[in-house]
């Protein structure tokens, strides 16, 4: 048994290095599996969703959204004029919020008069913050100059988009293309200005953007990449929020906004400002708010190292390829259910605490591979009997194994023995034993009693060894009067005892023919592959045939067992 676990386990731990090696070489490199990688991380996404509970500082955040009613309400022609932002400015600076900030682009000019006043306003707000953004050919679209002016800070609000079309990454600086810094993004930029840090004294290394000496710092999600993945948490509803129509007729927004970061962005879908994400379809100014949150929280994403994925990777892959080798479907299909709750439970909680890794290619990994080694074993076994199907096998007779059949079946059962103790079949250290069984005096049963009689009492003499022994040993008819039994393992004298139940149970078996009552016995030469040092079937036939013949010539009705001769 400790000789089967070890060779499963070696079998195991193998395939498990070639599935890494798989993984190391190819799917890594080349990003083959990145967006059903990706789908597996927004699943975990949903589920802290629902089972998180609300940060405090979600309380600190305030929206004004332009929504499908806002749209109807505010009477004017989208997009609506700069005077209507201005005079929203001026109620929200009267309610001394602690910074605003517009997901809007105020570029190029307006109506002069309108423009004048939305100065005016980010003046006397002396805490906004706008957007700017990078058009596709790389221009960097600020706002108009008056504004720029007049306003604390802008930022570019651009999304990077994964190959599926989700947004799930942050860009941490943009470039123009010398390489030089142009603009931080506009979330970066509420960040500088809510944590009153200097925006020149900043340094960027390979592990991410330090402000002021390391004060602040950002990290990259990849060393090779400027960017970092935006840690989903919240959604419209988790936040205060008012639309804007609401906001504008109110007599007092102080009491909700008062010592408030106050965003200004769209949710109407006729806009067409919403995007994909973990957490379905959100507004971009709701994107921009998770992404806010994690910098002021420092609630950032952090990358597992690849060597963990490996090593998740082998171990998934050995469990699965073990129960494979080792378990039959069922119990196999059981345990590898509750080892890939464990593994989901255990990356769940690598989740909770933000270190996001490859969570799906384990499972993917050993599944296919248990499912692929169980069907091997079981398509394999399949031929195997359809081939054994395809032989005669059966004794016509007596129903038993025929001879040809009981030899090759001799051979594998010391195959399959030997491959559960890991040894060579050669090795001759296997339990097997045989019995040799002749009826006594058989040919005077068909001279008084006819052949007919006879082919009755070998149909009710196999009957009787069949009912001796156990359902996994193999019996079958070797010739004549002459049977022969398999016990697989089976010690030397376990064997005498099965032996000498067959034996007494013959005897005392009834027949009646022509109202007389008989009666028959046997004689049993046994003989064993490990005590006796018997390599192969041949051996093991002829040495219990042997032990048959000194049965016969010492009395008949009898055991007796082989002896090896000393030399």
């Amino acid at each position: 048994m400790n000789k089967l676990f070890s060779s499963s386990l070696w079998k195991a731990a193998f395939v498990a290095v070639a599935a890494s090696l798989l993984y190391l070489i190819l799917l890594e490199p080349f990003s083959l599996l990145e967006i059903p990688k990706l789908k597996t991380q927004d699943l975990f996404f949903r589920a802290r969703y629902v089972l998180a509970p609300s940060h405090p500082i979600w309380n600190q955040f305030f929206l004004i959204i332009i929504d499908d009613e806002s749209i109807k309400r505010v009477h004017e022609r989208w997009p609506f004029q700069r005077r209507t932002y201005a005079q929203l400015l001026e109620k929200i600076t009267a309610s001394n919020p602690r910074l605003v900030g517009f997901d809007f682009i105020f570029s190029g000019k307006g109506e002069p008069a309108d423009d004048f006043l939305l100065a005016q306003a980010l003046e006397r707000s002396g805490k906004t913050v706008l957007a700017s953004v990078i058009d596709t050919e790389g221009n960097h679209i600020r706002p108009l100059s008056e504004f720029a002016v007049a306003a604390q800070s802008f930022g570019v609000v651009n999304k990077l988009l994964d190959r599926d079309l989700y947004v799930r990454r942050a860009s941490l600086i943009y470039r123009d293309e010398q390489g030089n810094r142009i603009s931080w993004p506009w979330e970066v930029e509420m960040a500088i200005s809510l944590l009153g840090l200097e925006r020149a004294e900043y340094q960027i290394t390979p592990s991410g953007i330090q402000f002021e000496a390391g004060r602040f710092s950002i990290p990259f999600y990849n060393s090779k990449r400027e960017w970092q993945k935006i840690n989903y948490r919240l959604n419209l509803k988790d936040i205060d929020h008012t639309p804007l129509w609401q906001a504008l007729e109110s007599k007092d927004l102080g009491s909700q906004l008062e010592g408030k970061i106050v965003l200004i962005g769209t949710t109407s879908r006729i806009l067409h400002d919403d995007y994909h994400t973990p957490l379905g379809l959100m507004p971009g100014v709701i994107v921009n708010l998770n992404w806010l949150e994690n910098l002021l929280a420092r609630d950032f994403l952090k990358r597992i190292p690849t060597v963990f994925n490996i090593l998740f990777v082998f171990l998934f892959v050995a469990f699965a390829a073990y129960l494979s080798l080792r378990e039959n479907v069922l119990r196999g299909f059981v345990i590898l259910v509750l080892i890939t709750a464990g593994f989901l439970g255990g990356f769940f909680i690598l989740f909770w605490k933000n270190y996001v890794g490859d969570y799906l290619t384990p499972f993917l990994g050993g599944w296919a591979f248990f499912t692929g080694i169980t069907f091997y074993r079981y398509f394999h076994t399949f031929l195997e009997n359809i081939q054994l199907k395809g032989k005669v096998i059966t004794d016509p007779l007596t129903g038993l194994y025929n001879r040809r059949f009981l030899e090759s079946q001799i051979d594998t059962e010391l195959q399959k023995i030997a491959d559960i103790k890991g040894l060579r079949r050669t090795d001759a250290l296997h339990e097997l034993s045989i019995l040799m069984i002749d009826i006594d005096d058989f040919k005077k049963i068909n001279d008084i009693y006819g052949h007919q009689f006879g082919d009755d009492v070998l149909k009710n003499i196999s009957f009787s060894i069949k009912e001796s022994t156990r359902k996994d040993d193999f019996v079958s008819r070797f010739g004549g009067e002459e049977f022969c039994v398999v016990l697989p393992h089976t010690s030397k004298e376990e064997a005498k005892q099965i032996a000498e139940k067959v034996r007494s149970n013959i005897q005392a078996k009834k027949f009646n023919y022509v109202n007389k009552i008989t009666s028959f016995t046997v004689s049993i030469g046994l003989a064993s592959a490990k005590a006796d040092h018997l390599l192969a079937s041949r051996s093991l036939i002829r040495s219990a045939d042997e032990a048959l013949y000194k049965a016969k010539k010492t009395g008949k009705n009898k055991v007796s067992l082989y002896q090896r001769e000393s030399i």
